[in-house]
């Protein structure tokens, strides 16, 4: 489960910073496909990503890929977001999970409504 997918090139051909080494990142739906994707994007960004999918054994599969592969801190969390009960206890797992930072900036999160 190996995707080549590599920094954004600006008009110049240079590699674009997001900067985002050292931000936290949930991504629902994120096991395989466009979520796999989009977890891999941003731990090759340096971002810390908790992968989500309904298995658990395919979120713990996906997160150990994909930080072999890029060497960031990546974890698997298990959990049906059409449940109610569950987005805000993904989030707080993340959160929790997440927060050791070398950085001094407190982990902030934030949801679609809010953004």
């Amino acid at each position: 489960m190996s995707a080549r997918v590599t920094g954004l090139p600006t008009p110049t051909g240079e590699k674009m910073d997001l900067q985002l080494k050292d931000k936290s990142a949930l991504v629902t739906g994120s096991s395989r496909g466009l979520g796999y994707a989009v977890a891999l994007c941003l731990a090759r960004e340096g971002c810390r990503v908790a992968i989500n999918s309904r298995d658990e054994t395919k979120a713990s599969s996906a997160a150990k890929v994909i930080a072999g592969e890029t060497g960031a801190r990546v974890i698997g969390l298990a959990g049906d977001v059409a449940d109610p009960d569950v987005p805000e206890r993904l989030v707080g797992e993340a959160a929790g999970a997440l927060a050791g930072s070398t950085s001094s900036s407190p982990t902030r999160w934030a949801t679609f409504r809010s953004v």
